[in-house]
């Protein structure tokens, strides 16, 4: 099985909000160039901040985002709460 790619989070994530999974999409929601998101096509990745930027806007965690390991999506407060109560 080939390993899954930042870029293949990002576009995951994106149509899950359900935002076109198009590198200038990616582009314009991180505030970079184009070129940058392409290099993660082809297996790069980005600085932390754009990492953490994106993920915020996408509404999913950083790690997940970055690795693929963790939660994919952040436990609200409430959420939280409860599970602090048990």
């Amino acid at each position: 099985m080939k390993k899954r790619t930042f870029w293949h989070r990002v576009q995951e994530a994106m149509r899950d909000q359900n935002i076109k999974p198009t590198q200038k999409a990616a582009a314009k929601m991180a505030g970079i160039a184009q070129p940058s998101v392409a290099k993660w096509a082809k297996g790069g990745m980005p600085a932390m901040e754009t990492a953490t930027l994106l993920a915020t806007k996408l509404q999913v965690c950083t790690e997940w985002l970055l690795t693929e390991q963790g939660q994919k999506r952040p436990i609200d407060a409430e959420a939280s709460y409860l599970l602090d109560a048990f």
